[in-house]
């Protein structure tokens, strides 16, 4: 009996906003032919209504209604916190060590790097990642544009594949 391959996408949070909706798109499309896995950080940081959190509820209902499933990590949000960042770091190579997914593919910057080094060290064979927008210029300091920029590249090392968008 053939295996299905099994894709989990990582973002860090699931809301109204372009990064999420991509990923939920490209999720909907591969669960059936993919055992097809969403995780995410919670998403209180988006501050959305409670018309856009029925239309996440929704779309997450319909992902799970054709056999997607979804794991949350609480540790993962966007805001910079080095003890909850290694400790969602560490979540994530275990729990990755478990699902033993074929392909890993990662969304935005915090997910990107924690989640394509996690794939790395659990040894998932197919690390991709798709950077929604960039952090790299314009959003900080000129020091830590420079580290963010640093850590893209290191991180670029255990990517198989990234896709960008327009």
């Amino acid at each position: 009996m053939i295996r299905t391959p099994k894709v989990i996408h990582l973002i860090t949070r699931m809301d109204m906003g372009g990064s999420a909706q991509n990923t939920l798109m490209s999720c909907l499309e591969l669960v059936g032919t993919y055992d097809t896995v969403l995780a995410f950080g919670p998403s209180s940081e988006s501050q959305m209504t409670s018309g856009e959190q029925h239309a996440v509820d929704r779309q997450m209902a319909r992902f799970r209604s054709r056999g997607g499933r979804v794991a949350v990590f609480p540790g993962l949000v966007r805001r910079i916190d080095p003890i909850r960042d290694t400790v969602t770091f560490v979540r994530l190579v275990r729990w990755l060590r478990k699902e033993a997914p074929d392909i890993v593919h990662t969304h935005s910057s915090k997910a990107g790097l924690l989640g394509r080094w996690a794939a790395r060290l659990a040894g998932v064979p197919v690390i991709v990642h798709t950077p929604h927008g960039h952090v790299f210029y314009g959003h900080f300091r000129a020091a830590v544009s420079k580290l963010f920029l640093l850590l893209e590249r290191l991180s670029d090392r255990v990517t198989d594949h990234i896709i960008c968008l327009t």
